[in-house]
Order: C-alpha cells, then structure tokens, then sequence
C-alpha cells in the first residue's frame, strides 16, 4: 500500500472511484485540485492500481478535508482511515474541520452532528 501526490494520469481511476459513491465532484474540478497550491491531493496504491483518495486544503494552519473516497472493492478494511492519517499529516496543523453529510453515514457507523 502506497499513499502519494495525485497526479494527471490518475485522474481517470480517481473519478471513476468518485463516480461509484456519494461524490459530487466533476473530472474538471478534480484535475484543479491537482494543480492547486493549497491542496493536499493524496491517491492510495495497492499492487499497482489506485484504489482511493483523498482531497484536503492547508489553510491558516489548518486541514479542511474536502473527500475521501475508497473503491468498493476496498471499503471496510481501513483504507479511509489510512487516507485521512495521510492527509492529515501531510496538510500539518493542530486542526482539521470536516463536514458530514447524511449521505456518508453507513449503517450508523458515521453520525453527522
């Protein structure tokens, strides 16, 4: 299992990942965020092929985490919470926000507040 920088040609499998849950998210705003400064574009890579990711931004010393999204193959078996160990490390800060939306929730395992 790897955990690196989004990049161009991986865009295709990061929407595709996207496009089978509950992301909003176009390819044209996905590719922006590649190129942005202030995010933090992680892809996790399991013999080979990605298999999630995850978006955040580094603002005032903080880590708004925008998505994280696991292929289906790969849910339940801890790869979320490998891509949030990641981001957060790799945003830095003593703060991170994220929304929940009812969506998310599966079987009561995520509770929006």
């Amino acid at each position: 299992m790897i955990l690196r920088e989004a990049q161009d040609a991986d865009l295709d499998r990061v929407f595709a990942i996207g496009s089978t849950g509950t992301s909003h998210w176009s390819r044209a705003q996905l590719a922006e965020e590649v190129h942005n400064d202030r995010a933090r574009f992680l892809v996790l890579e399991i013999d080979g092929r990605i298999e999630g990711y995850a978006v955040g931004w580094e603002v005032a010393g903080e880590c708004h985490i925008l998505e994280i999204c696991v292929s289906p193959e790969q849910q339940r078996r801890g790869r979320g919470t490998s891509l949030l160990q990641g981001l957060l490390e790799s945003c830095g800060g003593e703060t991170s926000l994220l929304e929940v939306r009812d969506l998310n929730a599966m079987e009561g395992d995520a509770k929006p507040s």
